[in-house]
C-alpha cells in the first residue's frame, strides 16, 4: 500500500477520535497535543525530532518550526479550537482563497503572526490552524505581497478527509522535502502559459534509420564487439586487475597494506592451546617491532569517483598480497548498495551478512556443526563445566550437553552480535585467520548511515583486537565524514588514489588485450578491397589496436571528451568507445586505412560517430545512455527558455572557474534560484531544470546522499556538464544534430528544418542554414522568458553564452575541441611541464601543464629536439608545444627546471623490492626515512642487480605530500 493511503487511513481514525473527544479540547494546548501534533506526526509523517516549539522572535514566540534535511521548512501558528473561522458556504472541501479577501477576514491576526515569524526566519511556508481549520500560504511571492495571493484553506476535518491528497502534498514530510508545495502554489499564483502547444522535432525518432554497413564492417564488427566486451572488463575480472593503472600513491598503499597484513599475521600465535590469549603486537615494522597502532587497522582508500578504489582493493588481495598471506586472511566484503539505506535496520542486516560469510569460510561452505559451535564457545563450555554445572558435567555428561546446547541456542539466536564476536575470535585464535572487513559503496548514503556502519565495524575491531577495516570512499565523503565526532574517536589511516587518465587506461587495456586477441578464432580468413583500393587480409589487422591507440591514447581531445562525458567512469568510457569504433560514421575502412597508411582519424568524425552511433541522425532510444544528451530540451510542464538548462550550467561553470577551493566551486540551490529569479525565471522552472540536470549527471550535489533538493544543498558542475556546455556553444556537429532532433514548440520551423535536411543543396550550405534557423529560434524564445536588463558583471557568463549561441547564425568552423584557445596562446612560447608518468622501456609518457586541462602524450623518438635524453616521473622540464592532428603535441624538451625539480644526492639502501612489480622502497642514509623508487630510475642494464640491501647513491626529491622518491640512480656505493 502506498504511504499516502496508509496515512489517509490513520487520518480517518484520528478524525473519529477527535469528534468523539471534541468537547474536552478547550485550550490552545489541548489543540496542540490532541490534534495538531498527532496530524503532523501520525498522518503527515513528520518525525518528532523535526519539531521545535516556542521559538523566540523579535515580536513574540512562534508555536512550531518544523525542519526537514536540516532546513527550516514550515512555521505553524496554533490557536484554540473555534478561534479560526472561514466565511464560506462550502465547509467540506478545500478552497483556494485570497488572503486579503473577506473569507479569511477573521483569520488575519493569526496569518499576520505566522507571516512575521516566518519572514524573519526565511521560512517558505506558513500554517495557521486550530487543528480543525487549516490555512496554508507562501510566506513570500516574487513581485507580490503575500496578502494579494491565494492560500490553501481547509475549513473542517471533513475538508481534509475529502481532499487528503492535496493536504498531504502540501504538508507531508516527504513532499516538503521535495518542495512539492512550490508546484501547488505555482498553479494558483501564476497564470503563466502551460506547455499546451505540442512540441515536435524536425526528425521524429521513428523516422531516423540505421545506416547501411559494408560487408567488411559486418565481419569485423564481430572482432570489435569481442574486443570491447573484454576491454570494458564487465565479464573479465582478470583485465580489471591486470590493467589497473598504477600510480606512486597506489604503490605506496600496496606496500603499507601488505606490511600491516604481514606484520599482524606474523604475530598470530600458532599455539592452538592458548585459546583467547591476547596478542602482544599488532604492527611490526620491517626492521623492528613497534607499539600497536589502532590507526593502522582502520584504513580509508580515498579517491574521486572513477579512480578505481574497488578495483584497487580487489587487485591488492588477488594479485599484490603474497599467496601465503592471502590464504591467512579472512577477507569479508560488505556491499552497501545491497542495503536498503534504512538506518534502523542496517546494523542487523550487516551483522547477518558477516555471520553468513564467516560461517561459509570457516566451515567449508556448510553450516557449523555442534562440535564446531562448541569450539566457537569453548570459553563458555569451560566456564559451565568447571563452574556451576561442574557436578552435572562429571556425573551426567548427556544432561550437561543438553544444557550446554540450550545455552548455545540462546547465545546464537538471541544474541547475534555476541555470536558474530565469537566467530571473529574463533577465526583469529583457532583458525589463525586475520579478519579484514571491506565496507564498499557507502557514498550514496547519508552521513548518519555512514557513521552507524563505521561505529559498528570499529566496535568489533576493538573487541576482537585483531581485525582490519577498509573503507573505500570518495574525497567528498571523506571530507564530510572527517568532520564528525565519530571519526575523531576512532583513529585511522588514509591512502589517496588519483583518478587515472583515460588515455593511460586505454593504453594498458589495448596492449593487454591485443596480446591475447586471436582474430582468426573469430571470423574466417577473408580478403577485402577497401574504397581506397587497398587489399586487406584479416591477418593484416590482427594488430588493429594500434588504430585504437591512435584514436584514444595519442589524441588529446578524444580521450578527454570520453572521460568528461562519463564523469571518468571507466566502464562507461569503454562502452562509449565501442559505440564510436563500430559506428558506420567512423567506417571500419577508414580505421584500416588509418592503420595501413598512418592517416589520422579527425576529431570531427570522432564527434559525429559519438553523437550518431549507428543511426543517420542523433537518436536517444529508451534506456539508452551514451553520454550525449540534448541540452536544449524543455523539461518542465510550464513554458520556459530552451536555454535555461544551459544558463544554469554557465553559472556553475563560471563559479567553478572562480572558486579557490571545493566549497567555493559549489553554489547552494537557494542562491541559484535567487540568481535566476532576479532575471524573471520562475522557481518551478529552476527546480525542474536542476532536477533534470542532476538526473543526467550534468551537475552533482556536494553530498551524493542528498537526493532531494533543498535550498541549502550545494551543487557543482560535473565534467559531463562542462563538455556539454562546450559542445552546445562551440561545436557545429553537435549543434546541427540537436537542431534536427530537439523537440520545439514552433511546428512551422520544425517543418522548414526537415525540408532543408531532405533537400539536395550542398551539405555545407544545408548544415549552415539549419544551424542558423535553430540558433535564431533559441535566442528568440529565450528573450520571451529572460530579462537581464542592463549589463552587470554578475551576469557576464550569461551574456557570453547568448553570444555563443548567436554565433551559430554566422558561417564559422567552430568544431575544434575546447582547449583550442589555451593551446594557441602557448605555441611558440617556452612553458614548464611536469612529467606525470614516463615508461623508459617503451618510450612513452604523459606530461601536464598548468595552462592546459589535459595531459599531453609524448615519445622521445617523435620530438623534434631535446637537450636531455631521459626524464623521470615528477620532473619539471622546459618545453615548446605545437598543434597536431590529435591536439597538443610536445615539439621539444629544452631543459630541466632544476628549481622546481629540487633534489639532493643521498645514500640509499634497498629495504623492499618487488621484482614482478618493478618498484620498491629504500632507506635514506642513517635515517628511518623511506623513499619510493621504480626500476626505471636505474639504467636498464642494471635491472638484474636491483635486490635487497643494495647500497647506491641517488638523486632523491621530496614530493608535495612530504614523502620521498628516488629520481635517478647515480652510482653504486
Amino acid at each position: 500500500m502506498d504511504s499516502i493511503n496508509i496515512y489517509e487511513d490513520k487520518l480517518k481514525n484520528l478524525c473519529m477520535e477527535i469528534r468523539d473527544d471534541i468537547n474536552s479540547i478547550e485550550s490552545e494546548e489541548d489543540s496542540k497535543v490532541k490534534i495538531i501534533n498527532r496530524i503532523f506526526s501520525e498522518c503527515l509523517g513528520w518525525p518528532y525530532q523535526s519539531f521545535k516549539c516556542e521559538n523566540k522572535h523579535d515580536n513574540g514566540f512562534s508555536d512550531y518550526i518544523l525542519s526537514s534535511m536540516g532546513e527550516k521548512s514550515l512555521i505553524v501558528e496554533a490557536k484554540r479550537v473555534g478561534v479560526i473561522k472561514i466565511i464560506s458556504s462550502v465547509q467540506d472541501k478545500y478552497r483556494t482563497l485570497k488572503i486579503s479577501g473577506s473569507s479569511l477576514k477573521q483569520c488575519m491576526n493569526g496569518i499576520h503572526q505566522a507571516f512575521s515569524y516566518a519572514s524573519e526566519c526565511g521560512i517558505p511556508v506558513s500554517v495557521v490552524t486550530d487543528g480543525i481549520t487549516w490555512v496554508v500560504f507562501k510566506t513570500w511571492v516574487v513581485g507580490s505581497s503575500y496578502k494579494d495571493k491565494e492560500a490553501f484553506v481547509f475549513p473542517s476535518l471533513e475538508a481534509i478527509e475529502n481532499s487528503f491528497s492535496v493536504f498531504y502534498e502540501l504538508l507531508a514530510y516527504e513532499h516538503v522535502q521535495n518542495k512539492t508545495y512550490n508546484i501547488l502554489f505555482d498553479e494558483i499564483h501564476n497564470s503563466r502559459m502551460n506547455l499546451t502547444l505540442p512540441t515536435t522535432p524536425a526528425l521524429e525518432p521513428s523516422h531516423i534509420k540505421i545506416m547501411k554497413k559494408s560487408i567488411i564492417s559486418f565481419d569485423l564488427e564481430k572482432v570489435f564487439n569481442n574486443f570491447f566486451s573484454q576491454l570494458s572488463g564487465d565479464e573479465n575480472s582478470e583485465i580489471m586487475r591486470e590493467c589497473f593503472v598504477e600510480s606512486n600513491e597506489s604503490r605506496i598503499a600496496d606496500h603499507s597494506l601488505e606490511k600491516i597484513t604481514s606484520s599482524v599475521l606474523s604475530n598470530l600465535s600458532r599455539d592452538k592451546h592458548k585459546v583467547g590469549s591476547e596478542l602482544s603486537e599488532l604492527i611490526k615494522g620491517n626492521l623492528e617491532a613497534e607499539k600497536p597502532l589502532d590507526s593502522d587497522l582502520s584504513v580509508f582508500i580515498v579517491g574521486p569517483t572513477g579512480s578505481g578504489k574497488t578495483t584497487y582493493i580487489d587487485r591488492f588481495f588477488q594479485k599484490i598480497l603474497p599467496q601465503d598471506l592471502r590464504e591467512s586472511c579472512l577477507t569479508i566484503k560488505i556491499n552497501c548498495l545491497e542495503e536498503t539505506g534504512e538506518e534502523s535496520t542496517v546494523i542487523k542486516s550487516i551483522t547477518e551478512k558477516l555471520i553468513g560469510f564467516i560461517e561459509l569460510e570457516l566451515f567449508k561452505g556448510d553450516m557449523p556443526k555442534y562440535d564446531d559451535l562448541r569450539g566457537v564457545y569453548f570459553n563458555l563450555y569451560k566456564r559451565m563445566s568447571t563452574g556451576h554445572l561442574k557436578k552435572v558435567y562429571e556425573n551426567d555428561r548427556a544432561s550437561f550437553d543438553s544444557k550446554f546446547a540450550d545455552k548455545l541456542e540462546e547465545e546464537i539466536y538471541s544474541n547475534r552480535e555476541g555470536y558474530l564476536e565469537s566467530l571473529l575470535q574463533f577465526a583469529i585464535n583457532n583458525r589463525k585467520k586475520f579478519p579484514i572487513i571491506i565496507v564498499d559503496n557507502t557514498d550514496e548514503f547519508s552521513l548518519d548511515f555512514k557513521s552507524k556502519v563505521f561505529q559498528f565495524c570499529n566496535a568489533y575491531r576493538r573487541k576482537v583486537k585483531l581485525c582490519m577495516l577498509i573503507f573505500p570512499v570518495t574525497d567528498k565523503s571523506a571530507w564530510s565524514f572527517a568532520k564528525t565526532d565519530i571519526f575523531t574517536i576512532h583513529q585511522s589511516r588514509s591512502f589517496f588514489l588519483p583518478t587515472p587518465s583515460p588515455k593511460e587506461v586505454f593504453r594498458k587495456r589495448i596492449n593487454y588485450l591485443n596480446s591475447k586477441l586471436n582474430i582468426e578464432d573469430i571470423v574466417q580468413r577473408k580478403q577485402y578491397l577497401s574504397e581506397k583500393g587497398i587489399r586487406i587480409d584479416l591477418k593484416d589487422i590482427s594488430n588493429f589496436a594500434r588504430v585504437l591507440e591512435d584514436v584514444f591514447v595519442e589524441n588529446n581531445y578524444t580521450a578527454k571528451t570520453l572521460g568528461n562525458l562519463t564523469n571518468y567512469n571507466i566502464r562507461s568510457i569503454m562502452q562509449l568507445s565501442k559505440r564510436i569504433i563500430t559506428s558506420p560514421v567512423l567506417r571500419i575502412e577508414d580505421l584500416i586505412t588509418s592503420y595501413l597508411t598512418s592517416e589520422h582519424i579527425s576529431y570531427n568524425k570522432f564527434i559525429d560517430a559519438l553523437i550518431r552511433g549507428e543511426y543517420e541522425a542523433y537518436k536517444l532510444t529508451t534506456g539508452d545512455d551514451f553520454g550525449v544528451i540534448s541540452i536544449f530540451e524543455v523539461c518542465s510542464n510550464k513554458a520556459h527558455s530552451p536555454l535555461l538548462n544551459l544558463r544554469i550550467i554557465a553559472l556553475l561553470k563560471a563559479t567553478k572557474a572562480a572558486g579557490k577551493n571545493i566549497d567555493e566551486r559549489h553554489l547552494t540551490v537557494g542562491s541559484i534560484t535567487q540568481y535566476f529569479e532576479a532575471i524573471g525565471v520562475d522557481t518551478i522552472a529552476i527546480e525542474s531544470c536542476l532536477n533534470e540536470l542532476l538526473s543526467l549527471k550534468l551537475v552533482e550535489p556536494y553530498d551524493p546522499s542528498e537526493s532531494a533538493l533543498s535550498n541549502s544543498q550545494k551543487i557543482a558542475i560535473t565534467y559531463k556538464g562542462t563538455t556539454h556546455y562546450d559542445l552546445a556553444t562551440r561545436n557545429n556537429i553537435y549543434f546541427y544534430q540537436m537542431a534536427l532532433t530537439t523537440r520545439i514548440t514552433d511546428t512551422e520551423l520544425a517543418n522548414i528544418i526537415r525540408s532543408t535536411y531532405n533537400s539536395k543543396i550542398p551539405f555545407a550550405e544545408k548544415t549552415f542554414n539549419i544551424r542558423k534557423k535553430f540558433s535564431d529560434y533559441l535566442v528568440n524564445e529565450d528573450h520571451k522568458y529572460i530579462k537581464i536588463g542592463r549589463s552587470r558583471d554578475l551576469y557576464s557568463c550569461q551574456e557570453e553564452l547568448l553570444k555563443s549561441i548567436q554565433a551559430f547564425s554566422v558561417s564559422r568552423n567552430s568544431t575544434l575541441p575546447i582547449d583550442k584557445d589555451a593551446l594557441s596562446e602557448l605555441i611558440g612560447v617556452e612553458v614548464i611541464g611536469k612529467v606525470e608518468r614516463y615508461d623508459q622501456d617503451n618510450d612513452y609518457g604523459f606530461m601536464s601543464f598548468d595552462e592546459l586541462e589535459d595531459d599531453v602524450y609524448f615519445k622521445f623518438e617523435r620530438l623534434e629536439d631535446f637537450s636531455i635524453d631521459r626524464v623521470y616521473e615528477g620532473d619539471y622540464v622546459y618545453c615548446t608545444l605545437k598543434r597536431g592532428d590529435k591536439g597538443a603535441e610536445i615539439k621539444a624538451i629544452t631543459g630541466l627546471n632544476v628549481e622546481k625539480t629540487s633534489f639532493t644526492t643521498e645514500t640509499c639502501t634497498i629495504k623492499v623490492y618487488y621484482p614482478d612489480r618493478g618498484y620498491g622502497f629504500a632507506t635514506l642514509g642513517e635515517t628511518s626515512n623511506e623513499a619510493f623508487f621504480h626500476r626505471t630510475s636505474f639504467p636498464s642494464d642494471m635491472y638484474e642487480e636491483i635486490k635487497l640491501s643494495l647500497v647506491f647513491e641517488a638523486e632523491v626529491k621530496s614530493k608535495d605530500d612530504g614523502k620521498f622518491q628516488v629520481r635517478r640512480y647515480v652510482s653504486l656505493k
